[in-house]
């Protein structure tokens, strides 16, 4: 099991399902919680038959009967659900990225909070966030990137990756994780996010 448990809220009347999902999930390192309302830190939402309040970049499910409609951008399943559909749905949801670049504003958001970027930063961030979370973004394409068509050194890029990389960590943004020549941008490994 992982270390880290990503806690995914169960939002409805009964706590049962809750507890099964949780079961069936534990060797992935995943609790399932039932509240009577969603909570604001967590990994991903699951309403049974009743909408809720949206979490921002929070993957969110709806399982209601045929016939009602989840909010844009929510997923649905149909009640009665079937187990092994809902743990897919979870797995798939705790894998995605949530990350949300305000270019303008320089402003990284996340699932904790939002992240004030410098022009530079903003500008390696685009470029890793398309990328996000498969591919690696190589130094050439970083460098070409932050400094637009500039020369500049390896170890220039180095020092702001090292930077950029402790500034998305000590704010539980995300990781940056050095791949062969490049970079990639992955979910933070810590609880609840």
């Amino acid at each position: 099991m992982s270390d880290t448990v990503r806690e995914i809220a169960f939002v409805g009347p009964d706590h049962r399902l809750a507890e099964v999902l949780s079961r069936a999930l534990a060797g992935e390192g995943v609790a399932a919680t039932w509240y009577a309302a969603a909570p604001p830190t967590v990994a991903a939402v699951i309403c049974v038959g009743a909408a809720v309040t949206p979490l921002p970049l929070v993957p969110t499910l709806l399982l209601a009967p045929d016939g009602v409609p989840a909010e844009p951008g929510w997923d649905r399943l149909p009640l009665p659900v079937r187990l092994p559909e809902l743990k897919a749905w979870c797995v798939k949801a705790l894998a995605q990225p949530r990350w949300r670049l305000d270019a303008a504003a320089r402003h990284l958001h996340h699932p904790t909070g939002s992240l004030r970027l410098t022009e530079l930063e903003a500008r390696l961030i685009a470029v890793l966030v398309a990328a996000a979370p498969t591919q690696t973004v190589s130094g050439d394409q970083l460098i070409a990137a932050g400094w637009q068509g500039r020369s500049v050194l390896r170890a220039t890029l180095a020092t702001h990756i090292h930077r950029l990389r402790r500034k998305l960590e000590e704010a539980g943004a995300a990781q940056l994780e050095r791949d062969g020549d490049g970079y990639r941008l992955l979910a933070p490994n810590r609880p609840g996010v």
